[in-house]
């Protein structure tokens, strides 16, 4: 139940902070994870990947995905502090 709730309150302020990030468009989550389209014409996914590996975090570039391309990823819900942790990744 703690996590449960921890996921929630977390899913929803990453959600809210994607949103007001002009670079990005954040789709309503309804589970662990948030697919994010990246807006910003010079970034890529794999631009994002490569930032958030050498912050030593892990997101999904959706590239592979049918219907998806190079302009979306997905993060996955985690603790607040690798939350922030991940947001300040896609400010940078």
């Amino acid at each position: 139940q703690t996590t449960r709730q921890l996921i929630c309150s977390e899913r929803d302020r990453m959600y809210m902070a994607i949103q007001n990030m002009p670079a990005f468009k954040a789709y309503k989550p309804y589970a662990n994870f948030i697919l994010v389209r990246i807006l910003k014409e010079s970034l890529t996914s794999f631009d994002i990947f490569e930032a958030a590996i050498k912050e030593r975090m892990m997101i999904r570039d959706c590239s592979t995905f049918p219907f998806l391309d190079n302009k979306y990823i997905r993060l996955c819900i985690m603790n607040p502090e690798d939350n922030d942790r991940l947001l300040a990744c896609l400010l940078r």
